[in-house]
């Protein structure tokens, strides 16, 4: 399978999406995408997750917009992270190796990204009473797939 660079699946994502995000926010976006998978491990996100996913939406905006934007385009925004969170869920079998590889690749060019990665895939897994043991697997395989060693973080 080609491995894709964020340029390319911002500009695959973008367009199957119909999308206007920036690069800025698609890259901050694809780093976010792991806690999806540990929220959908045991077959369904529960109310717990959905509002940390819109926690970690709102903070997709603090991180990856200019600090001038107004209210509606913040409520914008906001919508549209979690709505992509939404879609995203609903069709792993078509996005999730491409987004896997291209943080995989990502990561190696920006190590110093790897804790924030593990930080929010383990606040998704804790999300609902504790990490279980699917939560827990599905952890040893992101992390083993992105190649991040949580005892050297």
């Amino acid at each position: 399978m080609h491995t894709y660079t964020v340029p390319e699946l911002y500009q695959e994502y973008t367009e199957v999406r119909r999308l206007n995000l920036t690069y800025e926010q698609f890259s901050v976006f694809v780093t976010f995408y792991p806690a999806l998978l540990i929220a959908h491990t045991d077959g369904r996100v529960d109310e717990r997750e959905w509002q940390l996913l819109r926690t970690l939406a709102n903070g997709l905006i603090d991180i990856s917009t200019r600090k001038d934007i107004c209210k509606e385009e913040i409520n914008d925004l906001q919508m549209l992270f979690f709505n992509e969170f939404k879609y995203l869920i609903c069709h792993f079998d078509q996005w999730e190796r491409k987004f896997i590889k291209t943080l995989k690749r990502y990561l190696v060019e920006r190590p110093e990204e790897k804790k924030a990665v593990l930080r929010v895939i383990y606040m998704l897994a804790g999300a609902s009473d504790g990490i279980c043991d699917k939560e827990s697997v599905m952890i040893e395989h992101l992390a083993h797939e992105l190649d991040i060693q949580a005892s050297k973080l």
